[in-house]
């Protein structure tokens, strides 16, 4: 039965729609009305020259750092557009529980997830990193504070677009 204290209330939920199945039915068990208007979507980046070489030259990294579940799939789509085995390195982080379930379901246990969910609680999380290769499959436009702080404890970082984030206006009549 759900509770009284979603009911009669309509709740915009603007993930894209692939983030937001499991929010949608958690809301309409708990009794709200949802419209469902994503406000943006996932696209591949507009060049994959950087990833591309990244998934070529994976075994010279150390460690590979995701920072969102779009991410692992897009890295891993990737790797499958261009037939590659992605070769698990040593060290692999994940800044949530989420993107640690993304890799888990790849057969990648992340071994680093911090307690606070952002880069610089990663960044903090990754110990001993001077001297140590990194790759971060990244959006195309992101924050740079997990690369910065590994950069200043002497990591080599390396950082590579795996998707872009672009305007969804679709669904703009429904709203």
């Amino acid at each position: 039965m759900p509770r009284r204290g979603l009911s009669e209330k309509l709740i915009v939920v603007t993930r894209p729609r692939a983030r937001a199945d499991a929010l949608l039915r958690g809301l309409k068990r708990e009794g709200a009305r949802v419209l469902a208007f994503p406000t943006i979507r996932v696209a591949p980046p507009r060049s994959t020259k950087a990833l591309d070489r990244a998934l070529r030259g994976l075994s010279g990294y150390d460690a590979v750092l995701f920072t969102s579940v779009n991410a692992v799939e897009s890295f891993f789509a990737r790797a499958k557009a261009l037939k590659l085995a992605a070769r698990r390195p040593e060290r692999i982080g994940a800044v949530g529980p989420a993107t640690a379930e993304a890799l888990e379901r790849r057969g990648w246990k992340s071994a680093l997830v911090p307690e606070i969910f952002d880069g610089g609680s990663l960044a903090r999380a990754f110990k001993n990193a001077r001297g140590l290769r990194v790759l971060r499959p990244r959006a195309a436009k992101g924050r740079e504070e997990l690369a910065r702080r590994l950069a200043r404890a002497g990591a080599i970082v390396e950082q590579a677009a795996a998707y872009r984030t672009v305007p969804e206006a679709r669904h703009a009549a429904a709203l």
